[in-house]
Order: C-alpha cells, then sequence, then structure tokens
C-alpha cells in the first residue's frame, strides 16, 4: 500500500463519484477505478459498493476512511516538523552560559530568541567557563555564552562582543564624579573581587587588568554575584571592577566611571562543536544580532574577526 492509494481512496469516498474524484485528482477515471480496485484487493475486502447510479462506503469502508485520514494528516504533520526543523524552528537547544551572559546581553538574547522560535525546546545551564567548556565537549550542551579566550580544535568560538570595564566606587568616594579615571588611580584602594571559587574567571580578568595597570590590587572582599558586588560598594568596603552593562543599575549609593585604558574591557563569545544543527544555526544568528544591537546602542567597539 502507497500513499498515494489513500489519497485516491479518500477523494473517491468524500466525492461518492469516481468521475468527480478523477477530476479532483487530475486524473482520468480508469486509472482511478484501478487503484481503488488493487487497494481492495491488497486489503482483502471491498472498501465502495458500486452500481449504475450511485456509490457507496461500505461499513469496512468508513472505518477505513476515518483511518486513512488520521495517516495522512500524521504524514503530513511529520513533514512539516521536518522542514520547519531543517529551517532551525523547532528541536532542542541546550545553552550553557557564564556570569558575563546572564548578567549582560543573555535577557534579551533570550527574548528575541522566544519571540522567533517558540517551537525550540531550550533548556538552560549556568557555569563557569571551564564549565562549558566541558559540557561542550562532553556534549551535554550545543553552545555556549563565555569569555572566549581559550584553545580547542573540537570547538568553533567567535567574538561577539567587546564590553568596556567600569569602575565602580561609593558615591562618597572622591573620584565618584570624575567622567574617567586611569586605573592605576586606584591603586591604593581596598577592593571588591568576585570569588575565585564562584567566578574565576572575572576574578582572574581583575587581577589581570589591575597587572596591567602596575598594580596587585588589595582585596578585602570578596562576591559571588553582581549584585553582592554592589552592595559591598555601595557600603563603602571598596571599589570595584564590572563590565559597563552594569551601570545600569540603580544604585544611588554607586557611581560608575569610565576607564581611560581602551584595553580595559571584558570579551563575550560563543562556542560550539563543529556540527552545527540547524537549530543551533538560528540561535547563533540572534546572539550575533543581538550583541551588534547593543555595541551600536552604546557605541563600543567592534568586535574581533571570527576564528577556531
Amino acid at each position: 500500500m502507497e500513499f498515494r492509494h489513500l489519497r485516491y481512496f479518500i477523494a473517491v469516498a468524500e466525492e461518492l463519484h469516481f468521475g468527480r474524484a478523477a477530476a479532483r485528482l487530475h486524473l482520468s477515471q480508469p486509472p482511478l477505478s484501478q487503484q481503488i480496485r488493487t487497494l481492495e484487493e491488497e486489503l482483502g475486502l471491498k472498501l465502495f459498493s458500486r452500481n449504475r447510479r450511485r456509490v457507496e462506503l461500505t461499513h469496512a469502508g468508513s472505518v477505513f476512511l476515518v483511518e486513512a485520514k488520521r495517516i495522512l494528516f500524521q504524514m503530513e504533520h511529520a513533514a512539516k516538523a521536518a522542514r520547519r526543523a531543517e529551517r532551525g524552528q523547532i528541536g532542542p537547544l541546550v545553552v550553557a552560559c557564564g556570569p558575563l551572559a546572564v548578567d549582560t546581553v543573555l535577557p534579551p538574547i533570550l527574548k528575541t530568541f522566544r519571540a522567533k522560535f517558540p517551537e525550540v525546546d531550550l533548556v538552560l545551564k549556568e557555569s563557569t567557563t571551564h564549565g562549558i567548556l566541558e559540557a561542550l565537549q562532553e556534549k551535554q550542551a550545543d553552545v555556549g555564552l563565555l569569555m572566549p579566550h581559550f584553545n580547542s580544535e573540537a570547538l568553533q568560538r567567535q567574538t561577539c562582543l567587546t564590553i568596556p570595564m567600569v569602575a565602580a566606587l561609593p558615591a562618597s568616594h572622591p573620584l565618584a564624579r570624575r567622567r574617567r579615571i586611569r586605573l592605576s588611580e586606584l591603586a591604593d584602594e581596598p577592593f571588591v573581587l568576585f570569588s575565585p571559587r564562584q567566578a574565576p574567571e572575572f576574578h582572574e580578568h581583575a587581577l589581570g587588568l589591575c597587572a596591567r595597570a602596575g598594580f596587585t590590587p588589595k582585596i578585602v572582599q570578596e562576591a559571588g554575584q553582581h549584585p553582592s558586588m554592589l552592595a559591598l560598594v555601595s557600603a563603602g568596603y571598596g571599589v570595584a571592577l564590572v563590565p559597563e552593562l552594569d551601570s545600569s543599575a540603580t544604585r544611588a549609593e554607586v557611581a560608575f566611571v569610565r576607564l581611560r585604558e581602551s584595553w580595559a574591557h571584558m570579551q563575550l563569545g560563543v562556542a560550539w562543536r563543529s556540527s552545527a544543527s540547524p537549530v543551533l544555526a538560528s540561535f547563533l544568528e540572534v546572539v550575533r544580532s543581538g550583541c551588534r544591537a547593543i555595541s551600536l546602542k552604546r557605541r563600543w567597539p567592534r568586535v574581533s574577526k571570527r576564528r577556531r
């Protein structure tokens, strides 16, 4: 039995007239009649009772009609689903992300992706850079949003956003009213840094920036997340280095001052295994366009070119 036999049978069953059914199918009547006889012979039963005046469904034919329509509907549904999957519109997607993505671009990216691809089954996993790379390599995640400073022959990567760093200062700090400062001006200040256990990439990056500015920060407090870090700054425990997106936080007790050093920034990128699915390709395009929009809106530096 072939699917065309079902379509032929349904046309005759709905028209109850071989001539009209043949015209609907763009066939001549004799081949259609032959196809129906072939179907009946294969099933070993009569689907229609025929005479010169009328064509009627048998009881078996009526039951077969219900099932035939269900089968064709499922086939058409499967074909549509396959086409949507090929276009990256449906399917599973596991996204692993680091704290930089969570605290900056992830919310608008997820909102846009959800609006464009509501049928994608997206699962979000938060982790460190090391954890994201491990999840990608072990196929426990499809894509990672992270700081793109790693070496791996098995993974593709692309830098999507360069985010300037700013100094977060207590509002009463002498430097709080300045538009820009040099990072070295904070050399003697107590620092609030991210915990090396909870956010190792942030911790190491801040230490690296301070070292490049010629000093080692005096760490007095550590925090696991941005809100707790800004709470410590607002309370006067020390100063901090945060991505500029954090300057949108509404804290009257915290001043965000830009740094003069052009190299004082963080980079956000995406990483994925070499074999990208259509769903992943759709997500990557949303990430790229979302990061471009944020960069243009804030007039940040252009990102580096794609690399492996």
